[in-house]
């Protein structure tokens, strides 16, 4: 597997208390790898989760690709649980369906995957974990539910709640009270155990030991005392009938305490808590202000009222600047039934596409040129921005959600391009005027270029023309023309390419249109070889280009520019133009322009006697491009396999393979910062075997005796196929084609 970061496991914020048994049960579990796929089962807020990021956390540096958290938590009973995995895994190929394109990653890797929720998804979950025990004999995957997925081979550890006070006992011996009291403290370091000791145990008691209910109690430690509390919770019990044994554990154990935590606020508070509901993931208090306030008079009130339910831990507050704050899903689903009770969904969710119309229609700017502060923004709120926009379909305001998704077209192309298709051959569907299809058009005919659906993106393309030759609009018929230019060039077709531009030019009518005509031009000579027109093109949609605008549309460019000159003997310039380039691509998090300049650089560093961080930046560039799924153009790949060969033949097999496993192993972050700081001045790696696990230093030996698969699994007694997987992943690893490749850089490092 060979995704742009190795963990995504969030770093812990809080002691995980009372758990340590069942924490040190599953851990040797997962170690242990004989049970492939365990499921945590327990009542809602039991702490499933927290019990499961903890396992991961440590384990995500054991394992050689890491652990990885997927949160189905906010998806719905249709979305699908494969495509959730490869978002987070940073899996962007969009020519191949989510599940295959998922086993295909994980194929040979060592890595655990945690999929929490699972209770709503429980097919869509079972169908993943089928398919990836069955494809990924290596992969671990630790699921939380509250039932069991019911797919063969899997253990199930149940998770109960806390321990609760005995009589007679001590109260601090109890975990339950243990997690109240740390809680409880960290707001009120003054609160004495002496005197409280009856409300306490009876807090933990009434909630079940259930830690969430525990923390929602422990939050109102600020403004009552603990028999206060207890006596709340005491009169909110009423409002759950605890004997149904019908109800759902979750409903029959926190539905209470939610209720109770809902009583506590006060009305402004409860418009305001019950209206969050409609956020579809985290929210800043610009949205809930705009969102949750009906009118001038509740405005001011938001910022108060969201204040008080993050102290009484109705929502969360994130440590992130600005301030963004999220639901814990149980508060939600009770927050989503007071809205419909309130009758107020239809005025709320109003408000919530018109304010993330505006912020996507703010942030856009110009194709290819948002900057990187907007960029973010886009991917932030990315779930409240297609929410919004399922939100005007649905209602049939078409037009909004239009304007939503062309807000989203810099994120659809950098990050999720599959998910742009999609949604620009829904919108098609509409019955939208034509003055809003053909723009979609023209961003379908695009994007299905990128991703090498030329069947579809001839089709988009050839609607787009006639479009624009009916209205005999200019502007249309310059970008109806320059896409099929563009597509043209990248199937090879480089004069009708050319034919399709000069149509194009004849309708620039400014400074902007000639910079995008020029620079795509330029791009298109380029891979035609042309590299002398190129240089032409390239540089004056640069000076066309005036303003220093660091887009990622401007770093692919740069890039180009810096390859051409270090193409023309200017490596000086050509290096100041790729670090230039990458600087720009990385604040995007652009993988695939990013692999393409880290390759140009790395042919700079094999030419002038620098191997060792030529090697590394290969590595890394070719983690990035598999990533994607992308395919490198011709000359880049060109390139790449000179500079490989140049920097292996200076280097021999084993420091080749110790730099370039080294550089794989970076993140997207860490290779960009790695370039940008000159780490070629740092020391070779030591050991190429330290990038292997302990089992594929076992294997990569025996290879280098001369052993065949069969006689490696019958000397470490395990499947013939297994071993094959072992020498794929070590191939893939060290960069090596070839088992002898193995043997010698094996031999050599035992020599040295």
């Amino acid at each position: 597997m060979t995704p742009v970061h190795r963990s995504n496991i969030p770093a812990a914020r809080t002691t995980l208390i009372g758990r340590e048994d069942d924490l040190a049960r599953l851990i040797a579990t997962v170690r242990d790898g004989s049970c492939r796929l365990i499921t945590l089962i327990g009542a809602g807020g039991s702490g499933k989760t927290a019990i499961a990021l903890e396992a991961a956390r440590s384990q995500q540096r054991e394992l050689v690709d890491g652990a990885w958290f997927v949160d189905l938590s906010s998806l719905t009973q249709t979305d699908d649980v494969a495509e959730a995995c490869c978002a987070a895994l940073g899996l962007t190929d969009p020519a191949r369906p989510p599940l295959a394109r998922l086993v295909d990653a994980l194929a040979g890797s060592d890595a655990l995957i945690v999929l929490d929720n699972c209770e709503h998804l429980q097919s869509s979950a079972a169908a993943v974990a089928n398919a990836l025990l069955d494809g990924c004999p290596e992969v671990r995957l630790l699921t939380t539910s509250r039932e069991v997925l019911g797919v063969k081979g899997e253990q199930v550890i149940r998770v109960m709640p806390l321990a609760l006070p005995q009589p007679g006992g001590r109260l601090e011996d109890a975990a339950s009270t243990q997690l109240f009291l740390a809680r409880a403290r960290a707001l009120r370091p003054e609160l004495v155990l002496e005197g409280n000791e009856a409300a306490i145990a009876d807090i933990c008691v009434r909630v079940d030991g259930l830690p969430l209910a525990i923390e929602l109690a422990a939050a109102n430690i600020t403004v009552m005392s603990p028999a206060q509390i207890a006596r709340r919770l005491s009169l909110a019990h009423e409002l759950l009938p605890s004997r149904d044994l019908t109800r759902p554990d979750r409903h029959r154990t926190m539905e209470a305490a939610i209720a109770w935590g809902h009583a506590l606020l006060d009305e402004s508070d409860t418009k305001v808590f019950r209206r969050l509901s409609v956020f579809a993931n985290g929210w800043t208090l610009a949205a809930a202000e705009r969102t949750c306030a009906f009118t001038e008079e509740e405005a001011p009130n938001v910022a108060g009222s969201m204040q008080r339910l993050v102290e009484r831990s109705m929502i969360v507050r994130d440590e992130s600047e600005p301030p963004r704050f999220r639901w814990l899903q149980l508060l939600r689903e009770f927050a989503s039934r007071k809205l419909d009770e309130a009758v107020e969904r239809e005025a709320t969710e109003q408000a919530h596409v018109a304010f993330y119309l505006a912020l996507a229609e703010a942030t856009y700017g110009r194709p290819g040129h948002a900057p990187a502060s907007a960029f973010r923004v886009l991917v932030e709120e990315y779930p409240n921005l297609h929410k919004a926009a399922e939100v005007a379909t649905t209602r049939g305001d078409f037009i909004s959600a239009l304007r939503c998704h062309n807000g989203l077209v810099p994120y659809y192309r950098l990050r999720d391009l599959r998910s742009g298709i999609t949604a620009m051959q829904s919108l098609l569907k509409l019955a939208l005027p034509t003055r809003a299809r053909f723009p979609l058009l023209i961003v379908l005919a695009d994007f299905t270029t990128l991703a090498g659906d030329f069947a579809l993106a001839e089709q988009a393309a050839d609607e787009a023309a006639e479009i624009a030759a009916e209205r005999a609009d200019a502007d249309w018929q310059f970008y109806a023309a320059g896409v099929r230019g563009i597509l043209a060039g990248a199937q090879g077709r480089f004069d009708e390419a050319r034919l399709q531009f000069e149509v194009a030019r004849k309708f620039a009518e400014d400074d902007e249109t000639m910079a995008w005509w020029h620079a795509n031009r330029g791009l298109m000579e380029y891979e035609a070889g042309a590299f002398e027109n190129a240089r032409e093109h390239l540089e004056e949609a640069d000076r066309l280009w005036s303003d220093d605008d660091p887009s990622w549309f401007r770093g692919q460019i740069t890039s180009r520019r810096g390859s051409l000159s270090v193409l023309n003997a200017d490596s000086e310039t050509g290096r100041d133009l790729l670090l230039r380039a990458i600087s720009w691509l990385g604040s995007y998090g652009a993988a695939v322009e990013l692999a393409d300049a880290l390759i140009e650089l790395a042919a700079v560093d094999a030419t002038e006697a620098r191997p060792f961080f030529a090697a590394r930046i290969l590595g890394a560039a070719d983690a990035l491009a598999n990533a994607t799924g992308a395919q490198l153009s011709a000359v880049t790949r060109q390139h790449m396999e000179a500079a490989t060969s140049r920097t292996r033949e200076s280097l021999g097999e084993t420091a080749f393979a110790r730099e370039w496993a080294h550089g794989r192993a970076m993140t997207l972050d860490e290779a960009v910062s790695a370039v940008l700081s000159g780490e070629k001045g740092q020391a070779p790696v030591s050991s190429v075997l330290d990038v292997l696990t302990a089992r594929e230093r076992e294997v990569a030996k025996l290879v280098a005796e001369g052993l065949t698969n069969p006689k490696i699994a019958e000397r470490l007694e395990i499947s013939p196929g297994t071993t094959r997987i072992h020498v794929e992943r070590i191939l893939r690893k060290l960069g090596l084609a070839s088992r002898v490749q193995v043997a010698t850089a094996v031999k050599s490092e035992t020599a040295s």
